[in-house]
């Protein structure tokens, strides 16, 4: 535009990555988590995370550059690290993944995030009322909500310090930190969280459309 001056940058935007030699041992563990989605569980309850679409971190092998998850090389079968080294913002925000179990139940942490597999939730049990408690580690708890139909309703007794969302493919159809609701519908299939501080209690009960 007139008037406004231009500021020429030139700076790197990508890296060659060598190949990496991976064991078969080590990369089975990484198929067995090919294509399998983590969700978060250490963000606050009144985190914008929940609201946004896609806040899961799907897992998937690099099929061009063997060794890598994405651009990540692999290092055993509970890490894979970044070897990207480019200078200014193309460099910027890179995280390692490191995969632990802690009770019986598999975590992946990048960064600062902690996310839980999908394989370990449970499904929404709509049939009954129920009670859900935040342990004393603050996560989250999540539940895959399927075959439920399109007239089913969930109403939830949220605590003060504590939030619920629903989602319907991949998208959050509810967030109660923002909407204030305490009733949301469910979709067929989809996905449901509890969020809040340790020893948050969530009353829940279900209604059915006629």
């Amino acid at each position: 535009m007139p008037g406004l001056g231009l500021v020429a940058i030139t700076e790197y935007s990508m890296q060659k990555l060598a190949p990496a030699e991976v064991d078969e041992i080590t990369l089975r563990a990484w198929r067995e988590r090919d294509g399998v989605s983590y969700y978060p569980v250490n963000e606050k309850y009144s985190s914008q995370y929940y609201a946004q679409p896609g806040n899961a971190m799907t897992i998937s092998l690099s099929k061009e550059q063997p060794g890598y998850v994405e651009t990540l090389q692999i290092i055993d079968e509970n890490n894979a690290v970044s070897p990207m080294q480019i200078p200014g913002m193309g460099g910027r925000d890179l995280e390692d993944l490191a995969f632990y179990m802690q009770d019986g139940t598999e975590y992946m942490k990048a960064g600062n995030v902690v996310c839980i597999s999908e394989k370990n939730m449970d499904i929404l049990p709509t049939g009954q009322s129920g009670t859900y408690t935040i342990g004393p580690d603050g996560y989250a708890i999540w539940h895959r909500i399927t075959g439920v139909g399109d007239n089913k309703t969930i109403i939830v007794n949220v605590p003060r310090q504590g939030s619920f969302a629903v989602y319907e493919n991949g998208k959050c159809i509810e967030f109660s930190w923002i909407t204030g609701h305490s009733e949301a519908r469910l979709p067929a299939e989809g996905m449901i969280v509890f969020a809040g501080a340790a020893g948050a209690v969530f009353e829940v009960s279900f209604e059915t459309a006629e």
